[in-house]
């Protein structure tokens, strides 16, 4: 089955889902063909895997005393 073809506005909305695993198999493919073909979605697609990365790297913050309480107020 050939994967259909992809444009930029498509591949800028998958490649969040991409990023996290959450895909399908077709349109995954469809945009690792778009984005070996297209230096702006690679570029885009490189800088939110990298920012992705850090997100998850950084050590978790605790809420403030009372957060939770205040929330729910």
């Amino acid at each position: 089955m050939t994967a259909p073809r992809l444009t930029c506005a498509h591949a800028v909305e998958w490649v969040h889902d991409e990023v996290d695993g959450l895909l399908p198999p077709d349109r995954a493919e469809a945009l690792r063909t778009h984005v070996a073909s297209c230096p702006s979605c690679a570029d885009a697609t490189r800088d939110l895997r990298s920012l992705r990365a850090l997100f998850r790297a950084a050590p978790p913050v605790p809420a403030p005393p009372g957060f939770a309480e205040d929330v729910m107020d």
